[in-house]
């Protein structure tokens, strides 16, 4: 039969030395083997919780130095607005003089446009009524020649003569 007693009191001293080598001060019970290892693994715990909190400290710093990264950057954003903008201001005013521009030459030719329509419309206008005149020069012209139209006696008699 097992001794209860004795495993009580094992739990105890476990207890005992686990509450000494949390507080750090077993240091005068180096003999015990059980007791050596367990503080070299609290250490190696330690020592990687320890790194673990440099490595989430470390990254914690990368993140916040590309979020500085992306500040700057959008400071020097900020600071070229105003003169993008300005240059943006002058190519808008150089379009808009230019379709200024345009658009008096475009009302100029039209009005060329319509000038030369009605010149067209008026030499027409002057080519009917030419031509009209030209069947009306053709038969005076006609008329006349039949009127001073020698006979031909009279020719052959003047070119004997």
């Amino acid at each position: 039969m097992p001794d209860f007693n004795t495993e009580r009191r094992v739990r105890q001293q476990e207890k005992y030395f686990e509450d000494l080598i949390r507080d750090r001060t077993l240091y005068f019970f180096l003999p015990n083997v059980y007791i050596l290892a367990w503080i070299e693994f609290t250490d190696r715990v330690k020592k990687m919780t320890e790194n673990k909190i440099m490595q989430e400290v470390f990254e914690k710093l990368k993140e916040l130095q590309g979020i500085l990264m992306e500040e700057f950057e959008i400071e020097a954003d900020i600071e070229n607005i105003p003169k993008e903008l300005n240059t943006l201001k002058r190519r808008f005013q150089r379009v808009e003089r230019s379709i200024k521009e345009n658009d008096q030459n475009l009302t100029r030719q039209e009005g060329n446009v319509k000038r030369l329509e009605k010149e067209k419309e008026e030499l027409n206008s002057n080519k009917k009524k030419y031509e009209g005149q030209i069947s009306l020069i053709k038969t005076q012209r006609d008329r006349s020649r039949k009127n001073s139209k020698p006979s031909m006696k009279n020719r052959q008699m003047r070119s004997r003569k």
